[in-house]
């Protein structure tokens, strides 16, 4: 993934040993982007004896699955010429699992057929490793633990993605939520740093992140430390539902259309239909703090809100 600065320079996104936070407001995208960041990393480490480790706190194990591969084949018309009348693609993959047959047809049918492939051979060499139980953290780390120190049975970890760090607990009791928090985060910090292993932590902003402007560190829900700890945070924007939005302030307005032209989408605003239109399909992320490279530099993706890919 490549970010650029306001004249244009462009860098790319690593992921180093230690904590990367991809933040966002409720359904932004930040499962979906775990999830692309985890087929990008199976298929760079495909063969080599290493593993993923998917944490999921808040969707199911199954659901995770054919989330994955639906961004793996990447058709948003995969149910075109099926005999099945529900129009979501989801639906109609589950279908077609399920039944053990479809009526995909031609480049659909070779779409499906080679994604499912893809996604059959990192199940079966457990290269990604789906796990929907809500650990606390102490039982967290202590699994991991076990999978690092055991490379032959389950593969060299190469990348631990966790989804969503504010559904974590702790063993013990806590007055304010916020303290919990702060030692849960250095807890898997101190973990990520002795075994030099980067994790990727999805994070919701609180109610006050509503464009690309507030998308900020302070509105990081129970931030917790966050800001301090994190080694790397990402804010994400859907644009398509940041213009769908009103009454929004000017300044914020006149803020987030600034970022947007520095980041590559020229735009004059969002009030009319045809600005709107630059936005659909497209996702606006920003690099808050990099410990280890440049921070405040920022990206627009095109982004495929039926495939989520």
């Amino acid at each position: 993934y490549y970010f650029r600065d306001q004249y244009g320079h462009q860098e790319e996104l690593t992921l180093n040993a230690g904590l990367t936070f991809i933040c966002a407001p409720t359904s932004h995208g930040k499962t979906s982007a775990l999830n692309n960041i985890a087929l990008n990393e199976a298929k760079r480490i495909a063969g080599q004896g290493k593993c993923i480790l998917y944490f999921s706190y808040e969707v199911a194990k199954n659901r995770i699955v054919l989330d994955l591969l639906n961004t793996q084949i990447n058709d948003p018309e995969i149910c075109e010429g099926m005999i099945y009348e529900n129009a979501n693609p989801l639906n109609e993959i589950r279908k077609a699992l399920i039944n053990g047959n479809n009526n995909f047809n031609g480049a659909h049918r070779t779409n499906f057929e080679r994604g499912l492939q893809t996604m059959n051979g990192y199940w079966n060499t457990g290269t990604i490793q789906i796990i929907d139980k809500a650990y606390k953290v102490g039982d967290l780390l202590k699994l991991i633990e076990y999978v690092y120190n055991h490379p032959d049975q389950y593969g060299e970890i190469s990348m631990v993605l966790i989804d969503y760090v504010q559904l974590i607990y702790k063993e013990g009791k806590f007055t304010l939520r916020t303290e919990e928090l702060k030692e849960i985060v250095n807890d898997i910090k101190e973990f990520a740093t002795d075994h030099t292993l980067p994790f990727i932590l999805a994070a919701q902003f609180n109610r006050k992140a509503v464009s690309p402007a507030s998308a900020t560190l302070d509105n990081i829900g129970e931030a917790g430390d966050i800001e301090r700890i994190a080694d790397t945070i990402i804010s994400l924007i859907n644009l398509d539902r940041y213009s769908q939005q009103s009454n929004l302030p000017d300044k914020d307005t006149e803020e987030s259309i600034k970022l947007l032209n520095e980041a590559g989408l020229q735009i004059s605003g969002i009030s009319d239909e045809y600005e709107k239109a630059k936005l659909k399909g497209k996702m606006f992320a920003k690099i808050l703090k990099r410990r280890y490279g440049r921070s405040f530099i920022s990206a627009v993706f095109d982004w495929n809100g039926t495939t989520k890919h």
